[in-house]
């Protein structure tokens, strides 16, 4: 495979560095909190006509960076060009998503982000814009709550449910089930709409919660909402 098709191919993703400290090594990455974005390739991503490919992410080593002889920076910006381009946000309720006979009004206001291939599309978070283009939606900050590295759970701050979510989180993390052994991290996030800025944040525990969750149903699904222009200008 020749260079320039093999950086047509390389999309964004998001590994946590704790659980990858020894793969990480290997990586060419960028550090944002207890993350780390790193390219792989998805053969079949710029074809309308070919789903791409899910199998074991092809990760870009520091071996194929020197071979294909560009640097870190250029390959991450590839890599994120071609997911903003070829991989596009998807952006829908929860309930929506799981098919829930119930209506909405009754359910904290918890949305799903992905890409229309519901793979690695936990990077969508990095895409210029899009998550204060969110805020803008939702009327202000936001908990991100990474259920996998294909999907993340958003939920407004001013809403009830964080600390229910956040255990729904850590239990599905913990399940043998192979659906969940994509995970991303047992962590939350919170976007800030003043400073435009993703920080990692503390669940209190004790908050008081009006609903349970469970994601023990969430697989691996092709979102049907989008937000338009979602890599617009802020």
């Amino acid at each position: 495979m020749n260079r320039q098709v093999i950086l047509d191919q390389v999309v964004l993703t998001v590994l946590d560095l704790g659980r990858n400290q020894k793969l990480l090594t290997q990586l060419p990455h960028e550090i944002v909190e207890n993350l780390a974005l790193a390219a792989c390739l998805m053969p079949g991503v710029r074809d309308a006509d070919e789903d791409p490919h899910d199998g074991s992410p092809e990760f870009i080593t520091y071996n194929d960076l020197f071979l294909l002889g560009v640097g870190k920076e250029e390959l991450l910006q590839r890599a994120l060009d071609n997911s903003v381009r070829c991989l596009q946000p998807q952006f829908e309720s929860l309930v929506s998503k799981l098919g829930m006979n119930l209506p909405e009004s009754q359910f904290p206001p918890v949305f799903v982000l992905t890409n229309q291939y519901a793979l690695y599309g936990a990077a969508c978070v990095f895409y210029p814009g899009l998550l204060a283009k969110i805020a803008r939606l939702l009327g202000g900050d936001f908990y991100i709550v990474p259920s996998s590295i294909h999907e993340v759970l958003i939920l407004p701050v001013d809403a009830p449910g964080i600390a229910a979510l956040h255990s729904a989180q850590l239990e599905a993390n913990r399940l043998p089930d192979p659906e969940f052994r994509d995970i991303l991290n047992d962590d939350v996030y919170r976007y800030f709409t003043e400073d435009e800025e993703l920080r990692l944040v503390q669940v209190n525990a004790e908050e008081p919660e009006c609903a349970e969750f469970t994601l023990s149903g969430f697989t691996k699904e092709s979102g049907s909402g989008r937000i338009p222009d979602c890599t617009g200008n802020r």
